[in-house]
């Protein structure tokens, strides 16, 4: 038997499903000799996402100064990944 909770928990579910019966995950391919992340792997929808490697300031305070750019020892390595759906995937 299905509680009251989980029965309305399983409506909004059913609701958002039939909203998008065919979600579309759209990914994209990494540049040509852009640094990809040697620390975290994607998949959405299981297909494989690019994961880009960036540097990102250690320092908890930025100030902006035109022409400034921190020097490598105060950034730390970062990742980041892009994709487009049209629903729950």
């Amino acid at each position: 038997m299905i509680s009251p909770s989980h029965s309305s928990r399983l409506a909004a579910w059913l609701l958002i499903t039939s909203a998008f019966p065919q979600a579309f995950c759209a990914t994209t391919t990494a540049p040509e000799g852009d640094p990809r992340s040697e620390d975290y792997t994607l998949r959405v929808d299981g297909k494989d996402v690019p994961v880009h490697a960036c540097r990102v300031s250690a320092v908890p305070l930025n100030q902006v100064w035109p022409g400034y750019q921190r020097p490598i020892e105060q950034t730390e390595l970062a990742a980041f990944a892009c994709w487009d759906m049209s629903g729950p995937v």
